[in-house]
């Protein structure tokens, strides 16, 4: 059965045609395919890793001026909160006098003097004339107050020198007397030394081959 329009045409229900040479439509309806994000219509968002980083380092700079800023208040406060107190000192000065004595030098002079020989020369151990006994005297005490028996040897006999070595000190203080002719016990001359408290004597007698020589020698107690 069909109906016809008011203009007088027929009106028919068209089948629709089916082309098999026709693309299918694609399909619209459907759910997307698996493991495909779903399509939105929101514009992609922008990289906020480049923001965040901005922030952080904006964030350590104003923390950077902040301790800056409270290291500059605490250091102009430090003078201000400390108190100082000032004690006064009284120093006393006490006037020194200073006292400069005057050192003279003296100088004394040196005079060196000859360290005495250690022995009696040798041209002096001889005897002298028959009418000068003092030197012999002298020459035997020397020896004595040297320790030089080889001198004495020469001028007195070893009995003698015996008895005139053994006597102590060196003779020290001994002060030369003289000499006299005496006849007791038998004819000869005594020539002495005194020093404190006594007296030594040396006796002697001369010969034409010997000379003078000292036979004896004796000490006597004041």
């Amino acid at each position: 059965m069909s109906d016809h329009e008011p203009e007088g045409d027929p009106t028919r229900v068209d089948a629709p045609v089916t082309d098999p040479t026709m693309a299918m439509p694609a399909a619209t309806d459907g759910p997307p395919p698996p493991g495909e994000p779903p399509p939105t219509d929101e514009p992609p968002s922008p990289d906020r890793r480049r923001w965040i980083l901005a922030g952080l380092v904006a964030l350590i700079v104003v923390l950077g001026i902040a301790l800056l800023i409270l290291d500059d208040d605490e250091e102009t406060a430090s003078p201000s909160s400390s108190t100082t107190t000032t004690t006064e000192e009284t120093t006393t000065t006490e006037a020194t006098t200073t006292t400069t004595a005057s050192t003279t030098t003296t100088t004394a002079s040196t005079t060196t003097t000859a360290a005495p020989s250690s022995t009696v020369p040798p041209g002096q151990c001889v005897s002298s004339g028959p009418d000068d006994p003092e030197p012999v005297a002298q020459v035997v005490y020397q020896a004595f107050t040297l320790d030089d028996r080889a001198c004495a040897e020469n001028l007195a006999t070893s009995e003698a020198i015996d008895q005139l070595f053994a006597i102590p000190g060196a003779g020290a203080g001994w002060t030369f007397e003289g000499c006299i002719d005496q006849d007791d016990p038998d004819p000869h001359t005594l020539c002495s030394y005194r020093f404190e408290g006594g007296s030594t004597s040396f006796r002697m007698s001369y010969s034409e081959t010997e000379g003078w020589t000292v036979y004896e020698v004796f000490q006597v107690a004041d």
